[in-house]
Order: C-alpha cells, then sequence, then structure tokens
C-alpha cells in the first residue's frame, strides 16, 4: 500500500496527524497485519505568505488567521490538549 501525506511542517495540526497515522500503523501491526506500507510525505505550504525568517508567536499568528487573539487561544488550547493525549505536547512547543 503506498500512503502520500501531504503536509506542512510548521503546522501543528499536520503534526499531530502525523502521530495518529504513526499510532494507527502500530495498531496494524499489532493486529498481525504485515503488507508493507509505503509512506510519501509531500510539502504543502499552508501560509505562502507567512515571512520567511521572521517568526511569529504561534498565539499572535492564529489571531490573524483565525480573527481575534480569543479564538487564537482556543484554538492553541486545542491543539496543547490533543498533543497532551498523544504525548507529543513538547514537541509541538519546540
Amino acid at each position: 500500500m503506498r500512503v502520500e501525506i501531504w503536509s506542512d511542517v510548521v503546522c501543528p495540526w499536520c503534526f499531530i496527524g502525523k502521530r495518529r497515522f504513526d499510532n494507527a500503523i502500530e495498531v496494524l501491526r499489532q493486529k498481525g497485519i504485515t503488507e508493507p506500507i509505503e509512506v510519501v510525505f509531500k510539502a504543502y505550504q499552508l501560509d505562502p505568505s507567512a515571512p520567511v525568517g521572521q517568526p511569529t508567536p504561534v498565539v499572535e499568528g492564529y489571531a490573524k488567521k483565525f480573527g481575534g487573539r480569543e479564538r487564537a487561544e482556543q484554538e492553541f488550547s486545542s491543539e496543547i490538549i490533543i498533543g497532551q493525549t498523544l504525548h507529543v505536547y513538547e514537541s509541538m512547543l519546540k
């Protein structure tokens, strides 16, 4: 089986999706499914207008994208909660 994953390396939701995909593959292996799985990663830039070499704090960037600081904090909180359940919290914040 060949799986193509299109993702933006700076997107936390893409990172969460990758961890969930990895966990799903592990479950298949634990169930005895040994079919080879070829994973091909493809680059996708969610925000081509993002400035290069100028890091933006997450909540500030989300506030611009989602229409305000309150909504940005809600979105970021959701990522942290899901990241914690997948044991990726520290990796997400590095």
